[in-house]
């Protein structure tokens, strides 16, 4: 009886976790990073950019994944079994080559490309380090990789609060993760470390 409340508890936090999970689902990131680092960047016509790149690169995986989970190929558009996600891992990365190209060849705003290698390596790595050591959390390396773009690409005097938010953001997440039984420590820590550290690969491309 003593470990009812404990029981008790770990449900909720478990259901809660993956409200979280849902709600701050990396397709968020796909969709959405893309508009506001164009727009950031090169105002209305970097905005449209973005659009054009959230469609490519987000939008076509995320159909597949749709697709794949209503045909019962996958149990989770979070894709959970390591052995689902080389395949759409892959198909996001043809996606962005395919993307890169196109703002090379139309002479798009440079930070969307900044912003497209950032995520082609974040991609690679997690790829990487999901088939050969544990899988790690999608959820923290989109969400530490969008707070670090963002930071990076605001004005310098909004940069402290987005600091201060993004790791209030990425903490959250990271546990709701845990809770939720998705993910261990090390995998929402290594995700979290490696978006933020592949996010710099935007430095060099911020104006």
């Amino acid at each position: 009886m003593a470990d009812q409340p404990t029981t008790v508890q770990s449900r909720a936090a478990a259901r809660i976790g993956a409200r979280i999970g849902v709600v701050a689902s990396p397709i968020l990131v796909i969709l959405l990073l893309p508009e506001v680092v164009g727009a950031l960047a090169a105002g209305r016509a970097g905005f449209w950019w973005g659009i054009a790149t959230a469609v490519l690169v987000g939008g076509v995986p995320i159909v597949a994944l749709v697709l794949a989970k209503l045909a019962g190929r996958v149990s989770s558009v979070h894709l959970p079994e390591a052995k689902d996600r080389a395949s759409f891992v892959a198909l996001s990365l043809g996606c962005l080559l395919l993307n890169l190209l196109l703002l090379w060849v139309f002479a798009a705003p440079v930070p969307l490309i900044g912003l497209l290698l950032a995520t082609g390596a974040g991609l690679v790595v997690t790829g990487v380090i999901t088939k050969f050591l544990y899988k790690i959390s999608f959820h923290a390396s989109s969400w530490a990789g969008a707070f670090t773009l963002l930071t990076l690409a605001a004005p310098v005097t909004a940069r402290p609060a987005l600091i201060l938010v993004g790791v209030l953001v990425v903490a959250v997440i990271c546990w709701a993760r845990v809770a939720s039984n998705a993910h261990r420590p090390v995998e929402v820590v290594t995700g979290s470390v490696v978006g933020v550290l592949t996010a710099l690969i935007y430095l060099p491309w911020m104006t």
